[in-house]
């Protein structure tokens, strides 16, 4: 038996619950009973690919955070417990051993000679308090405790003020998998089905797919009718058993000469997006890469919002499909250049890396610095959290090996200052803005031989071949569109040295500090890691920070040069 189950059966009312859950009780009280249920959720509308609202319900983060702990709960059990039918269920199962997601679900159907979709109206709102309760209490593989069960309900589900009734809302956390687990009932019965009528069936939360690959199709699942194709009373009857009602306006049944899609993905020869999809998909980066800005097509779901983030899923979605394509075999494995790379990438690949490069560093809603350091960026932003001169929130810090896979992978950019030195020299050839940034892009490096060597790369290919000497002997160097180059003082070979020397002399467990990139002897020194979050986070304030002052300021001297220009 799951371990997690039996601890969920070992609870015999709501105190025992919250205790397993980890929530103290008069809290878990208060938030559930306090007030009404719908008093914790706010409404919000977005909008389907036809243009039609779906009314989205989400929690306060009071609420929220209960059902959270519900949800990862529930999840162990879904996947521990062996039910037949989980495994024909494909949504909502992110942390399961065994891949569970819309391309796998896809995957399923290919080269079908008939492929039907059917979608569940109101999938949500039809899972009441009722059947929660009912299943979690009577259900022969959980048998949960009627108060326990009742209070799991009162946990999911939002209760309409007018209506009175209550049900699963869309946008919340354990909505999700407590669909998956009713969804049981009705995949259980057609898997039953499946099996006596020779046809394969999925589920991928409301959208259900039935493929066949006879010759010959069942009169009382699928029929034609002046050259249309019919779904028949069998299907349905079973769906309406489950107390699910088929939404008559999406049922979609198509044979092997016409396009058929599973979950989005076209599957007549193999799982792959559809070509609308792609093609209007690379015209929104494109335009987003010349302009910080983008439209949806009717091909993507409108309405909604138009950020990074958003454009980022829809690309993340086609590659995970398709993935980076090089032109040919084993291109990294040949020494090219990442500027080589580039430039043999063709179509999406190509996109894709576009898209990268000007959300990362040309459309940027921050000042974006590049550390060549790993443990750069935790310096700099403790300085930040330790001072009232600038504002922490408007740098974005990152090390370019470390924060930035998606854009260096694929080019072979990735480790030490050389890669940075490359990245220089490709800057302006991949920067295809047609209007000025808002924000730099500013590479931060040590005043050592390799910092100097970057420092006289992106001289080099400087527009103006400038050097401006701030404070403290600190360098910069404007070099093209919204790229700068900042090196530390004379006297900093690393970010370490800009604390004061005692700091560094300090000892951990009889230890010294090695700020070397060489080897560390573990029976008598500590390395730069150790040192930030034993030594410099514990102090916070309490040590001096005045040299960091002086590379903030130069941080600030080169926004308003961009602004100037």
């Amino acid at each position: 038996m799951s371990s997690n189950l039996l601890l969920l059966q070992n609870c015999k009312n709501r105190q025992d619950l919250a205790d397993l859950l980890d929530i103290d009780y008069n809290q878990f009280c208060y938030i559930l009973y306090a007030q009404p249920i719908s008093k914790h959720y706010n409404k919000a509308l977005i909008y389907k690919k036809n243009g039609k609202p779906r009314e989205i319900l989400a929690p306060d983060n009071h609420l929220k955070y209960i059902q959270q702990r519900l949800a990862i709960l529930l999840a162990k059990i879904y996947d521990e417990v062996n039910f037949r039918s989980t495994q024909l269920c494909y949504s909502y199962r992110k942390d399961s051993e065994q891949k569970f997601d819309f391309h796998e679900n896809a995957k399923l159907h290919i080269g079908s000679k008939l492929v039907i979709n059917v979608d569940l109206k109101d999938f949500f709102t039809n899972i009441t308090f009722s059947r929660i309760v009912g299943y979690f209490s009577k259900n022969k593989n959980l048998k949960i405790n009627y108060e326990v069960a009742v209070t799991i309900a009162q946990i999911a589900c939002y209760k309409d003020p007018i209506s009175n009734k209550s049900y699963l809302p869309q946008g919340s956390p354990c909505s999700p998998i407590i669909s998956n687990f009713i969804g049981t009932i009705l995949d259980d019965r057609l898997f039953k089905l499946a099996n006596r009528k020779k046809f394969t069936y999925s589920r991928y939360s409301d959208d259900l797919t039935f493929s066949f690959n006879t010759n010959s199709f069942p009169s009382d699942i699928v029929t034609k009718i002046e050259k249309n194709w019919v779904l028949c009373k069998t299907i349905r009857n079973t769906i309406n058993l489950c107390q699910f009602e088929i939404n008559e306006e999406k049922i979609v049944i198509r044979d092997k000469y016409k396009r058929q899609q599973v979950t989005g993905l076209t599957v007549n020869k193999k799982a792959n997006i559809n070509a609308n999809y792609y093609k209007y998909t690379r015209a929104m980066i494109d335009k987003y890469c010349k302009t910080g800005l983008y439209e949806r097509s009717k091909h993507h779901s409108i309405g909604i919002d138009f950020s990074e983030k958003s454009l980022i899923g829809i690309a993340n979605h086609i590659k995970n499909i398709k993935g980076i394509k090089y032109n040919h075999t084993n291109i990294i494995d040949k020494n090219l250049e990442p500027l080589q790379i580039y430039q043999n990438l063709k179509g999406f690949s190509k996109s894709y890396i576009d898209l990268m490069f000007h959300i990362n560093f040309v459309h940027q809603s921050k000042i974006k610095i590049i550390c060549e350091g790993k443990t750069d960026p935790q310096h700099i932003y403790n300085y930040l959290r330790n001072t009232d001169l600038f504002h922490k929130n408007q740098f974005d810090i990152i090390s370019f090996e470390k924060h930035l896979s998606s854009f260096t992978q694929p080019l072979n950019l990735s480790g030490g200052t050389d890669q940075l030195c490359k990245f220089i020299k490709m800057y302006s050839h991949l920067y295809k803005s047609i209007d000025k940034s808002k924000y730099p892009t500013i590479i931060f490096v040590d005043n050592d031989p390799a910092g100097n060597s970057t420092f006289n790369t992106a001289k080099s290919y400087s527009t103006y071949n400038e050097i401006k000497i701030l404070r403290d002997s600190i360098r910069v160097a404007f070099v093209c569109k919204n790229l700068y180059i900042i090196q530390s003082a004379k006297h900093c070979p690393g970010i370490e040295y800009l604390y004061p020397s005692h700091v560094l002399e300090e000892k951990l467990e009889g230890k010294t500090l090695n700020l070397s990139n060489d080897k560390i002897k573990d029976d008598s020194e500590y390395g730069k890691i150790v040192f930030f979050h034993k030594i410099i986070k514990p102090l916070g304030k309490k040590i001096y920070l005045g040299k960091f002052r002086y590379l903030c300021f130069g941080f600030y001297q080169i926004a308003q040069h961009l602004k100037n220009t």
